[in-house]
């Protein structure tokens, strides 16, 4: 069997990436509107959220992709590319010359004109702190576009085609929990909040959990250098540590009711 089943195409377009977790990425929108009683412009930093070692080696932009030249063109051609020199095809321009192709795919000269190949689309970064691009233009080529559905396309209100599918939320999800309830880390807010601050969080509410009767929360955390809280592990020992010591004492009542157990005859032993 394919093993990607049972997500492995939507209709005639291969999904990019593949799999049943890949594709049921939590795609709610969370942002920090607001907050009083506190100084400065705290912000929800989603970088820095996705373990070190899954970003640098497990996760990239698939195959890399295109060849960078001297002149600042990419070659795109078919054939597997691999090595340092390759990379996401990606040029920051301005709205005058991507502004009529957002979202679809540019003329090829539009595309000649920024140095990638033809099919190459537009995308204006307006949210820079969600979507962590730096804010304006950019023309983008994702190769083989026409029979593959990639993750930005999937998922576009969290994921940007800038980042694809080395966006953190996305790295965070793929390290799947052991438990069927679970916690996410989905961003950090970057300043101390003082006390009797308030905030507001807006919640755009894109992932449905009705039809298998979940549930989902947002909960806020302060996280220190021992890390966040959690009252598993509290809990747990405290449920264990009562129960051994019951069973003490119901081991010491039997010792001390019905004496010391009798000691074998050695005669047996032979």
């Amino acid at each position: 069997p394919w093993p990607c089943d049972p997500l492995s195409k939507n209709g005639s377009l291969i999904l990019n990436p593949c799999g049943l977790i890949a594709n049921t990425l939590f795609n709610d929108k969370i942002t920090l509107a607001t907050t009083s009683g506190t100084s400065g412009h705290p912000k929800l930093d989603t970088t820095g959220i996705a373990w070190p070692s899954d970003k640098s080696d497990k996760f990239a932009q698939p195959n890399s992709y295109c060849k960078k030249a001297d002149s600042g063109s990419y070659s795109c051609g078919d054939g597997v590319k691999t090595g340092t020199d390759y990379e996401f095809a990606k040029v920051s321009t301005t709205s005058s010359v991507v502004g009529g192709c957002l979202g679809s795919v540019c003329s090829d000269s539009i595309c000649g004109d920024v140095g990638l190949p033809d099919g190459c689309k537009g995308y204006h970064c307006d949210e820079p702190d969600y979507y962590n691009c730096n804010a304006g233009y950019y023309a983008y080529y994702y190769p083989e576009d026409d029979y593959q559905q990639y993750l930005y396309e999937t998922f576009p209100e969290v994921v940007s085609p800038l980042e694809g599918a080395t966006n953190e939320h996305f790295i965070v999800w793929m390290r799947t929990a052991a438990l069927p309830t679970f916690r996410k880390l989905y961003g950090v807010i970057d300043s101390d909040l003082k006390k009797g601050s308030t905030i507001t969080i807006q919640v755009e509410a894109n992932f449905d959990v009705a039809g298998f009767e979940g549930t989902k929360s947002l909960v806020l955390s302060t996280v220190t250098w021992f890390g966040g809280k959690n009252s598993f592990f509290g809990v747990a020992f405290l449920v264990v540590g009562s129960i051994c010591l019951v069973v003490g004492i119901a081991l010491e009542f039997n010792l001390l009711y019905n004496g010391p157990r009798k000691a074998g005859d050695r005669i047996y032993l032979d």
